[in-house]
């Protein structure tokens, strides 16, 4: 069951500066209420245009969420779905990803000074001894990411009963990064420290000064 009239929410999407139109993004309306969605796509002046008609079991009073997915960060507007009115006009300025604070904190520990790397978590799976971070980095802690580690030197040993313990195999830690989650955040109510040995990183541009890192290994016993 639809509502029995058309309810359009539209807008438009703006990139951090407030000015500047994010094209061919994937804008959606959910009702947090029921569950169901609706997406449209913006166009060439970042303009999204969403009839909350398509949303299945959408009614009057609901509770409504507008959302884009930028590099990874969900920015949101909700409101109270009120028919009397007939439209909403909802713009958003995505979030800086520069200011949503430092989730973990990377030490890589081949560097003979106590320097660390704050960032944003994005990502964090464990399988097994296997781990994958994804994080927004500047160019400068990028940078500082690419001098300190060896990507690759990791070795696999084995103890009692076949269960396998990896090593940094430069036999001076300088493939090795020290993970901590920073209190106050999600993941650290999920995660805990890991010693990280590294098999890859890699990274994309996302925007201003800033790259999406993806940093990819396996949990090390020790250094």
């Amino acid at each position: 069951m639809s509502l029995p009239v058309p309810y359009i929410v539209y807008g438009y999407i703006y990139d951090t500066d407030g000015s500047t139109p994010l094209v061919g993004y994937t804008v959606t309306a959910e009702s947090l209420t029921n569950g169901g969605t609706t997406t449209d796509t913006t166009d060439a002046s970042g303009k999204y245009d969403l009839d909350l008609q398509d949303i299945s079991n959408c009614e009057d009073g609901d509770s409504i969420r507008i959302s884009i997915s930028y590099h990874g960060h969900n920015n949101t507007s909700s409101f109270t779905l009120d028919l009397g009115s007939g439209f909403k006009n909802i713009n958003i300025t995505v979030a800086d990803i520069s200011s949503d604070g430092h989730s973990i904190i990377i030490y890589p520990s081949s560097m003979s000074n106590p320097t660390y790397i704050e960032c944003q978590c994005t990502r964090w799976d464990e399988s097994n001894y296997d781990l994958t971070i994804e994080t927004f980095l500047s160019s400068g802690n990028r940078n500082t990411l690419y001098d300190n580690v060896v990507p690759g030197a990791v070795r696999e040993l084995y103890k009692v009963l076949g269960k396998p313990t990896f090593k940094d195999s430069t036999y001076a830690s300088a493939n090795s990064l020290v993970i901590v989650p920073q209190s106050g955040y999600g993941v650290s109510s999920l995660r805990e420290k890991r010693v990280m040995g590294i098999k890859s990183i890699s990274d994309t541009f996302a925007n201003k000064d800033y790259f999406n890192c993806k940093i990819e290994g396996k949990i090390l016993s020790d250094l």
